[in-house]
């Protein structure tokens, strides 16, 4: 596996933890009952998890542009929602929110640099 599939690995994954204690520190996730806030959270770690171990492990071409698309959306609305909406209550929550969205941005260089291009292509490297 190329060092930087390693990497984005690693930062996408510390973006996944970031966005999971984010959620947790959030008012209107702690407003929510037990179990639909662990189903929340667990739905979260399946479905990025799933991309980001699909797209790492698995070679697969397609979560690479599903997560590739899903983290541009996400940085776009968070930047909407901090330059217009939110009003955050905890320093830490938006610096858990900062977080992540930086180490899921720059996930995305990983995973589109050329070490990763010929890791999608099946090439040995």
């Amino acid at each position: 596996m190329p060092k930087n599939m390693v990497l984005f690995e690693r930062v996408a994954f510390a973006g996944l933890a970031f966005n999971i204690l984010s959620d947790l520190l959030s008012k209107q996730f702690q407003e929510l009952s037990g179990i639909l806030l662990a189903l929340l959270v667990a739905l979260s770690i399946v479905i990025f998890g799933g991309l980001i171990w699909m797209a790492g492990r698995r070679r697969q071409n397609w979560a690479r542009w599903v997560y590739s698309i899903l983290v541009v959306l996400i940085v776009m609305t968070s930047i909407y929602e901090y330059t217009f909406t939110v009003t955050v209550e905890s320093i830490w929550q938006r610096l858990a929110d900062v977080l992540y969205v930086l180490l899921t941005a720059a996930s995305l260089y990983f995973l589109w640099s050329r070490d990763s291009a010929a890791w999608f292509r099946q090439i040995p490297v």
